[in-house]
């Protein structure tokens, strides 16, 4: 089966750029202020993290072998066939097993992801739950 993925939004590198030189400035006033080390240490990687950061190309979600994985610091997965109920509510998906809850925040996800992320869901064949509107 082929890898799909579901890119997240990018947002403007400038102001990544921005902050990365920003905590980098902080970092070298560190090493001239005798600031402790460790924090010269952690300001350092703050800049090099935002200096990269939008030149990853990493996805939010990814569906590889039926198995539906959300990027984040500690991955979480959850079996496509598994799934027996998906809630929409304030444009967030969830998708339920017996023993899991994934949800999706739709606000991340690029535009024209999205709508191949809305037809993967309706493919599958599951419950849907609404909300009551009261």
């Amino acid at each position: 089966m082929e890898e799909i993925r579901i890119r997240s939004k990018r947002y403007p590198k400038r102001w990544f750029i921005f902050f990365g030189a920003i905590w980098t400035a902080i970092g070298l006033a560190g090493l001239f202020i005798h600031m402790d080390p460790w924090m010269i240490v952690i300001y350092f990687l703050l800049g090099l993290e935002f200096f990269f950061l939008p030149f990853i190309k990493r996805s939010y979600l990814t569906i590889r072998d039926g198995m539906l994985t959300k990027t984040s610091f500690f991955p979480k997965r959850i079996p496509l066939n598994e799934v027996h109920k998906i809630r929409y509510f304030a444009g967030d998906y969830t998708l339920m097993t017996k023993k899991k809850k994934l949800t999706i925040d739709t606000a991340v996800i690029d535009q024209d992801a999205l709508g191949k992320l809305k037809d993967i869901l309706n493919d599958l064949n599951v419950e849907w739950e609404k909300p009551a509107v009261r």
